[in-house]
Protein backbone atom coordinates (compact mmCIF):
# COMPACT_ATOMS: atom_id res chain seq x y z
CA UNK A 1 0.00 0.00 0.00
CA UNK A 2 0.91 3.40 -0.72
CA UNK A 3 0.37 6.89 0.72
CA UNK A 4 -0.02 9.66 -1.20
CA UNK A 5 1.19 13.03 0.81
CA UNK A 6 -0.07 15.93 -1.28
CA UNK A 7 -3.02 14.98 -3.17
CA UNK A 8 -3.39 13.41 -6.45
CA UNK A 9 -0.37 15.06 -8.39
CA UNK A 10 2.02 14.94 -5.36
CA UNK A 11 4.85 12.40 -4.81
CA UNK A 12 4.12 9.60 -3.04
CA UNK A 13 5.63 6.89 -0.25
CA UNK A 14 4.88 2.98 -0.35
CA UNK A 15 4.77 0.20 -2.83
CA UNK A 16 2.06 0.30 -5.65
CA UNK A 17 2.36 -3.39 -7.92
CA UNK A 18 5.69 -2.80 -9.33
CA UNK A 19 6.46 0.67 -8.78
CA UNK A 20 8.02 1.81 -5.01
CA UNK A 21 7.79 5.53 -4.18
CA UNK A 22 9.76 7.61 -2.05
CA UNK A 23 11.51 10.68 -0.62
CA UNK A 24 15.61 10.44 -0.27
CA UNK A 25 17.43 14.20 0.93
CA UNK A 26 14.29 15.91 0.01
CA UNK A 27 13.55 14.48 -3.29
CA UNK A 28 11.15 12.42 -4.66
CA UNK A 29 11.49 9.53 -6.57
CA UNK A 30 9.75 6.36 -8.08
CA UNK A 31 11.36 3.09 -9.17
CA UNK A 32 10.18 -0.40 -9.89
CA UNK A 33 11.04 -3.39 -7.97
CA UNK A 34 14.24 -5.03 -9.51
CA UNK A 35 13.77 -8.02 -11.28
CA UNK A 36 15.37 -11.15 -9.91
CA UNK A 37 18.11 -12.37 -11.50
CA UNK A 38 19.67 -15.45 -11.93
CA UNK A 39 22.94 -14.92 -13.85
CA UNK A 40 26.41 -16.15 -12.40
CA UNK A 41 28.20 -12.21 -12.10
CA UNK A 42 31.47 -11.88 -14.34
CA UNK A 43 34.64 -11.72 -12.26
CA UNK A 44 34.62 -8.07 -13.47
CA UNK A 45 31.67 -7.90 -11.18
CA UNK A 46 32.97 -9.99 -8.69
CA UNK A 47 36.05 -7.58 -8.21
CA UNK A 48 33.87 -4.45 -8.47
CA UNK A 49 31.82 -5.82 -5.50
CA UNK A 50 34.80 -6.48 -3.41
CA UNK A 51 36.69 -3.36 -3.76
CA UNK A 52 32.91 -1.52 -3.41
CA UNK A 53 32.84 -4.04 0.02
CA UNK A 54 36.33 -3.07 1.21
CA UNK A 55 35.86 0.65 0.86
CA UNK A 56 32.92 1.05 2.93
CA UNK A 57 33.76 -1.13 5.42
CA UNK A 58 36.79 1.05 6.12
CA UNK A 59 35.45 4.55 5.53
CA UNK A 60 32.59 3.78 7.54
CA UNK A 61 34.75 3.53 10.91
CA UNK A 62 36.02 6.82 10.12
CA UNK A 63 32.60 8.87 8.91
CA UNK A 64 32.32 11.48 11.63
CA UNK A 65 36.28 12.30 9.88
CA UNK A 66 34.83 12.54 6.16
CA UNK A 67 32.13 14.81 7.67
CA UNK A 68 34.94 17.40 8.16
CA UNK A 69 37.17 16.68 5.35
CA UNK A 70 34.78 16.92 3.08
CA UNK A 71 32.71 19.91 2.37
CA UNK A 72 29.24 19.37 1.45
CA UNK A 73 27.97 20.60 -2.20
CA UNK A 74 24.93 21.73 -3.67
CA UNK A 75 24.55 18.32 -4.70
CA UNK A 76 22.36 16.00 -2.91
CA UNK A 77 24.04 13.06 -4.25
CA UNK A 78 28.06 13.98 -3.87
CA UNK A 79 28.00 13.18 -0.02
CA UNK A 80 31.05 12.46 1.86
CA UNK A 81 30.79 9.24 1.80
CA UNK A 82 30.72 8.61 -1.68
CA UNK A 83 33.28 11.30 -2.35
CA UNK A 84 35.13 9.29 -0.28
CA UNK A 85 34.16 5.93 -1.54
CA UNK A 86 34.94 6.94 -5.34
CA UNK A 87 38.23 8.23 -4.54
CA UNK A 88 39.37 4.96 -2.04
CA UNK A 89 38.24 2.66 -4.73
CA UNK A 90 40.16 4.65 -7.63
CA UNK A 91 43.48 4.71 -5.61
CA UNK A 92 43.30 3.47 -2.31
CA UNK A 93 43.47 -0.74 -2.72
CA UNK A 94 45.77 -2.58 -3.74
CA UNK A 95 46.31 -6.32 -4.56
CA UNK A 96 44.57 -8.26 -6.96
CA UNK A 97 40.97 -9.94 -6.51
CA UNK A 98 40.00 -11.68 -4.52
CA UNK A 99 42.80 -10.61 -2.21
CA UNK A 100 42.64 -6.85 -2.10
CA UNK A 101 44.60 -4.80 0.79
CA UNK A 102 44.51 -0.92 1.63
CA UNK A 103 47.15 1.33 0.37
CA UNK A 104 47.07 3.41 3.29
CA UNK A 105 49.94 5.64 1.55
CA UNK A 106 47.35 6.49 -1.10
CA UNK A 107 44.19 7.35 1.65
CA UNK A 108 42.30 10.43 1.62
CA UNK A 109 40.43 11.12 4.42
CA UNK A 110 39.64 14.79 3.28
CA UNK A 111 40.31 17.48 0.37
CA UNK A 112 40.78 20.76 -0.25
CA UNK A 113 43.05 24.06 -0.79
CA UNK A 114 43.65 24.74 2.89
CA UNK A 115 47.70 24.57 3.97
CA UNK A 116 48.70 20.92 5.22
CA UNK A 117 50.94 20.75 8.43
CA UNK A 118 54.73 21.78 7.32
CA UNK A 119 57.54 19.51 7.86
CA UNK A 120 54.85 17.06 9.79
CA UNK A 121 57.07 14.44 12.18
CA UNK A 122 55.53 12.30 14.32
CA UNK A 123 57.64 10.00 17.13
CA UNK A 124 56.67 7.30 19.37
CA UNK A 125 58.53 7.00 22.56
CA UNK A 126 57.21 6.22 26.01
CA UNK A 127 53.57 5.10 25.27
CA UNK A 128 52.93 8.59 23.75
CA UNK A 129 52.53 9.23 20.01
CA UNK A 130 53.60 12.65 19.00
CA UNK A 131 52.53 14.71 16.04
CA UNK A 132 54.85 18.16 15.77
CA UNK A 133 54.83 20.54 12.70
CA UNK A 134 56.05 23.86 11.67
CA UNK A 135 54.08 27.25 12.01
CA UNK A 136 54.40 30.52 10.47
CA UNK A 137 51.19 32.77 10.94
CA UNK A 138 48.95 33.51 8.04
CA UNK A 139 49.71 33.43 4.23
CA UNK A 140 50.37 30.64 2.78
CA UNK A 141 50.69 28.46 5.73
CA UNK A 142 47.51 28.81 7.06
CA UNK A 143 45.62 30.29 10.28
CA UNK A 144 46.75 29.85 13.88
CA UNK A 145 43.04 28.75 14.81
CA UNK A 146 42.76 25.93 11.85
CA UNK A 147 42.39 22.96 13.98
CA UNK A 148 44.55 19.61 13.22
CA UNK A 149 42.54 15.86 12.56
CA UNK A 150 44.96 13.23 13.38
CA UNK A 151 43.65 10.05 12.75
CA UNK A 152 45.12 6.43 14.01
CA UNK A 153 44.28 3.31 12.87
CA UNK A 154 45.05 0.26 14.48
CA UNK A 155 45.96 -2.67 11.76
CA UNK A 156 45.37 -5.87 13.64
CA UNK A 157 41.92 -4.96 14.54
CA UNK A 158 41.46 -2.25 12.63
CA UNK A 159 40.21 0.25 15.24
CA UNK A 160 40.45 4.03 14.55
CA UNK A 161 40.89 6.99 16.97
CA UNK A 162 41.28 10.60 15.51
CA UNK A 163 41.62 13.31 17.51
CA UNK A 164 40.66 17.07 17.09
CA UNK A 165 41.82 18.62 20.14
CA UNK A 166 44.68 21.35 18.72
CA UNK A 167 45.10 23.94 16.21
CA UNK A 168 47.89 24.59 14.15
CA UNK A 169 49.40 27.48 16.37
CA UNK A 170 49.84 24.52 19.13
CA UNK A 171 52.24 22.84 16.91
CA UNK A 172 51.74 19.76 18.65
CA UNK A 173 48.96 16.98 19.55
CA UNK A 174 49.78 13.87 21.87
CA UNK A 175 48.00 10.57 22.19
CA UNK A 176 48.66 8.63 24.57
CA UNK A 177 48.31 5.11 23.51
CA UNK A 178 46.35 2.10 25.59
CA UNK A 179 48.43 -0.63 27.21
CA UNK A 180 46.15 -3.01 25.24
CA UNK A 181 47.56 -1.63 21.90
CA UNK A 182 51.35 -2.73 23.08
CA UNK A 183 52.53 -4.74 20.44
CA UNK A 184 50.15 -3.96 17.61
CA UNK A 185 50.54 -1.83 14.29
CA UNK A 186 49.15 1.51 13.76
CA UNK A 187 49.07 3.75 10.71
CA UNK A 188 48.40 7.74 10.93
CA UNK A 189 47.07 10.98 9.21
CA UNK A 190 46.64 14.07 9.79
CA UNK A 191 44.93 16.94 7.95
CA UNK A 192 43.50 20.75 8.77
CA UNK A 193 40.12 22.10 8.89
CA UNK A 194 39.14 25.54 9.05
CA UNK A 195 35.66 25.97 11.23
CA UNK A 196 34.96 29.24 10.32
CA UNK A 197 35.43 28.88 6.37
CA UNK A 198 34.46 25.00 6.47
CA UNK A 199 37.52 24.71 4.65
CA UNK A 200 39.67 21.54 4.52
CA UNK A 201 43.72 20.31 3.46
CA UNK A 202 44.44 17.22 1.46
CA UNK A 203 45.40 14.37 4.12
CA UNK A 204 48.96 13.70 5.00
CA UNK A 205 50.25 10.15 5.59
CA UNK A 206 52.52 10.07 8.61
CA UNK A 207 53.43 6.55 8.20
CA UNK A 208 52.89 2.95 10.06
CA UNK A 209 54.43 2.65 13.57
CA UNK A 210 55.06 -0.64 15.79
CA UNK A 211 53.84 0.02 19.34
CA UNK A 212 55.94 -1.30 21.97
Amino acid sequence: MAIISKGILGGFSGKVGNVVGGNWRGIQYIRSLPKKVSRIPSLSQLEQRAKFGLAVGFLKKVKPVLELGFPKTAKASETPMNEACSYFIQHSITGRFPTFGVDFKEVQLSKGSLATLKQAKLIYADGVIKLSWEFTNGGLFGQGNDQVILIIYVVENEEVQFLNTSKRQDQLVEYQVPKDLSGLEVVTWAFTYNKQNKQASKTQFLGSTKLF
